[in-house]
């Protein structure tokens, strides 16, 4: 399109003509160039980049085109939200900061108060498995409880080493919060909990309850008098670091048999970077390793293969997952 065809406000496409320490000046096929500040882009452009930006005034009084890159990110944020919204597709988002407040931590949950989400007061995200490991080693060390833990087959490891320490042990159960709530009564576990952020515990409801589980989560806050971050580093200097990547890989539906026959018919492997240990099939295949693993299961819901993985680095992890990827995909 035309300069002229265009509304202040909409998206144009540009190219960039000249860079300098502090603008940056992209072509829209207007007689002057426009000008966008260098700190408006996160990577500096290069000579003949195409840009997209919102053009915010067609001439100023100097004869001046003034567009903006950032208010063109704005807009497809937005745009992209919207869409996430309209497919019922997660969100995927920074924390960039806390705002002032002197808050020790901020807490989420879903809708149906059934899944637990908290930030530090830096604004770092505790995730699901975090806070069952805290949760856990919190009870057993501080409360006194005594008693084994249960996880299901997508749930990090960190858990089987916190019950070790305590001579205790980390049941291992199939993906299904009934399956935890079971196995909580079968063995008298103390926690029981999954990577989606749903837990449970010893006397508690035999279904998954995010109110309960932050009203825990602040009383541990408040009687150890540390932060959720210092009690974290304290897991992962006694017992290790522990990373997990999730990726889901989606497919055409007629392709689940081939699948499904390659990884659990004929039960093929890929070669790994890391030894196996064993191979579990009880839900999906779960691979192990001396110090991670990796899951691949069928979504009950849509056409796509869950894919977790558990490492000591985030590398490692994504290795596993792309090592899989690329056997059954390629």
């Amino acid at each position: 399109k035309s300069l002229e065809s265009l509304e202040e406000g909409q998206l144009v496409d540009g190219y960039v003509v000249q860079v300098t320490p502090d603008q940056v000046f992209v072509d829209v096929g207007y007689k002057s160039e426009g000008k966008i500040p260098i700190a408006e882009f996160s990577d500096v452009p290069k000579v003949g980049d195409m840009v997209s930006v919102v053009l915010v005034t067609k001439e100023n009084k100097h004869g001046e085109v003034i567009v903006s890159k950032q208010k063109a990110d704005f807009q497809q944020l937005w745009k992209n939200v919207r869409q996430s919204y309209k497919e019922k597709t997660p969100v995927e988002g920074t924390i960039e900061k806390v705002v002032k407040g002197g808050y020790d931590f901020g807490i989420a949950m879903d809708g149906d108060g059934d899944r637990l989400g908290i930030i530090d007061a830096n604004g770092k995200y505790i995730n699901a498995n975090e806070i069952l490991c805290l949760l856990y080693y919190y009870l057993v060390k501080y409360k006194g409880w005594r008693g084994p833990v249960v996880r299901n087959l997508a749930t990090t490891h960190m858990l089987d080493k916190i019950a070790e320490s305590f001579g205790e042990k980390c049941y291992e159960v199939p993906v299904g919060f009934k399956y935890i709530s079971s196995k909580i009564d079968e063995v008298d576990a103390v926690l029981g909990g999954e990577s989606s952020g749903g837990l449970t515990v010893r006397g508690h409801i035999h279904g998954k309850d995010s109110v309960y589980a932050a009203s825990l989560f602040a009383e541990m806050v408040s009687v150890t008098g540390k932060t959720p971050s210092q009690m974290l580093s304290e897991l992962q200097k006694e017992f290790g670091k522990f990373v997990m990547v999730e990726d889901d890989m989606s497919f055409d539906p007629s392709m689940k048999s081939s699948v499904q026959k390659i990884l659990l018919e004929d039960k093929r492997l890929p070669e790994f970077s890391d030894e196996i240990v064993k191979v579990n099939y009880e839900d999906g295949c779960k691979i192990y390793f001396e110090d991670g693993f990796v899951i691949c299961r069928f979504s009950g819901t849509e056409p796509l293969l869950r894919i977790f993985a558990e490492s000591t680095s985030a590398v490692r992890a994504k290795d596993y997952i792309n090592t899989i990827k690329k056997f059954v995909f390629e």
